[in-house]
């Protein structure tokens, strides 16, 4: 219990009424002991907030932990899941690396099949295109280099060996103009050094005098066809 005292209002000496501010200080007499036992209840009441805030946030965590590890056990049995799908495919399929390893050496196979193909229809025509008109032709041969062997010989020291050779045997009545004849077939692309090998006269009893030409051109590597030549991009 405390009491509060209060100044007296009084007059000064010239008589006017004056008011003095200000009160005493209060006085508390509660023991102490009192005061400790309500400052250690506050104490208890905010230690047990705090505890029950801890147990909240701690029961929060302890739920949020859970789900997480509810989701990833989900997540992990939904990755297996896939894996073992996958794994079943991947067994239907297992045929086909060696399917393309197959695929691949064949195709190698072909490219150095076909590394030395001709098309030699288009140049043999083109041959027996520029025969002189009165030489008729009894033989025609074609050689060429495989990937397993080299081209034909040249036929002398100062031509070089192509890639194939035709070879031209056929007789004419009248001597024909070599050097125009020789010059039309080195006219035509992938023929080179054109030259007459022999011009034999004979004779016989139904046809008379004829002439027994022998030619040769050479083929060179412009006639490869190239068709399964690797292109720009490809091993």
């Amino acid at each position: 219990m405390s009491t509060l005292l209060e100044r007296p209002k009084g007059r000064g000496r010239s008589g006017a009424g004056t008011v003095l501010p200000g009160t005493l200080p209060q006085v508390n007499l509660l023991p102490p002991e009192v005061r400790a036992a309500r400052n250690l209840r506050t104490t208890k009441r905010w230690l047990l907030v705090s505890l029950v805030l801890t147990v909240v946030a701690c029961v929060i965590a302890f739920g949020m932990a859970l789900l997480a590890s509810a989701s990833a056990a989900d997540e992990l049995a939904e990755a297996q899941d896939e894996t073992a799908r996958l794994q079943q495919e991947q067994a239907q399929y297992a045929e086909v690396p060696l399917v393309l390893g197959m695929l691949q050496q064949t195709e190698a196979a072909r490219e150095l099949g076909m590394s030395t193909e001709v098309q030699w229809k288009a140049y043999v025509d083109a041959f027996t295109a520029v025969i002189p008109v009165n030489v008729s032709v009894e033989a025609l041969t074609v050689t060429q280099a495989s990937p397993m062997a080299a081209g034909p010989a040249a036929p002398d020291a100062l031509r070089e060996a192509g890639i194939g050779q035709i070879r031209f045997e056929g007789r004419a009545l009248t001597l024909p103009d070599v050097a125009a004849w020789m010059d039309a077939l080195d006219a035509v692309p992938g023929f080179v050094d054109a030259s007459v090998e022999a011009v034999q006269g004979s004779e016989e009893v139904d046809s008379g005098v004829f002439y027994q030409i022998t030619t040769t051109v050479q083929v060179t590597q412009e006639a490869y066809s190239d068709r399964f030549a690797p292109t720009d991009g490809e091993g």
